[in-house]
């Protein structure tokens, strides 16, 4: 086994976990406390895969991968690491296993809307911005990256 898996929340501890973080990460470390919602229904509609990156036992990172296979596209949601486990290598692989996970789905046009100090980390694993397209936030700017496949 690998030191660092993402898997899909099964159990009560790991779905509490994808929560906890996602909540302390993207809402409460941006001063938006008790606005997180863990029932949204965007979390358990078809094709959405919420994700858990585990580093040995420790839950450390989460993304929402979003699939839409007829057009190939796959969207990056609420990409977060633990605080304290920031800057250790954590989202670069959270990134590469969702986006083998994305590939491993037929989807090779990959996106996330992120927050503007994740831009360098996004372009450092080869995304660029896309400020054209219609879904576009230039409070979140929207990054694309294109992926091979063998098809």
């Amino acid at each position: 086994m690998k030191d660092n898996e993402l898997i899909s929340p099964t159990t009560e501890s790991e779905w509490a976990a994808y929560h906890r973080i996602r909540e302390s990460v993207l809402w409460e470390a941006r001063g938006m406390i008790g606005f997180y919602d863990s029932s949204h229904p965007d979390e358990y509609k078809e094709n959405n895969y919420p994700k858990l990156l585990v580093y040995k036992t420790r839950p450390v990172g989460v993304v929402r991968v979003d699939l839409d296979t007829a057009s190939r596209i796959a969207g990056f949601r609420r990409v977060a690491i633990l605080a304290d486990e920031q800057r250790k290598g954590f989202g670069r692989d959270l990134m590469k296993q969702s986006e083998e996970f994305a590939l491993c789905h037929g989807c090779s046009h990959l996106h996330a809307n992120v927050s503007p100090d994740a831009i360098g980390f996004y372009e450092k694993i080869g995304y660029e911005l896309d400020p054209d397209h219609p879904l576009n936030d230039p409070k979140n700017p929207r990054m694309k990256k294109e992926i091979q496949t063998n098809q």
